[in-house]
């Protein structure tokens, strides 16, 4: 029903619960290429999401050692993933960005794990 096995995205019950007469939505993808959206932007408004929500912004480190698009000097694995490294404060987001909603998306998804790694860093281990 949903069109995704694991249920992450809901994007096929638009047309089901979409105002009588509305068009197909909008075009992300579209309003990120007219703004000219860097990859980094990208990442800054989902840590603006958290943050809006009352978490503590991510630490400087996160953005000096985070991989937000593909090196020209070396292969890569670009599956996006999220790192705790030190179980304290080294975050990182690994992931070979393009400027698209589905990586939009991606991004929100993966820094929701670095939020909640951050949040149980507190924990005894």
């Amino acid at each position: 029903m949903l069109g995704n096995m694991w249920a992450q995205s809901w994007v096929a019950l638009y047309p089901l619960v979409s105002p009588p007469g509305e068009g197909p939505g909008y075009d992300l993808t579209r309003i990120l290429e007219e703004r000219k959206t860097t990859p980094q932007e990208m990442v800054r408004t989902g840590e603006r999401f958290f943050t809006s929500l009352g978490l503590a912004p991510l630490p400087k480190s996160f953005w000096e050692r985070s991989l937000f698009t593909r090196p020209r000097d070396r292969e890569v694995v670009c599956h996006a993933s999220a790192w705790d490294l030190d179980a304290k404060d080294d975050l990182r987001l690994k992931m070979c960005i393009e400027v698209t909603e589905d990586d939009f998306r991606t991004i929100h998804h993966e820094l929701g794990h670095n939020y909640y790694q951050r949040a149980y860093s507190r924990q005894p281990p």
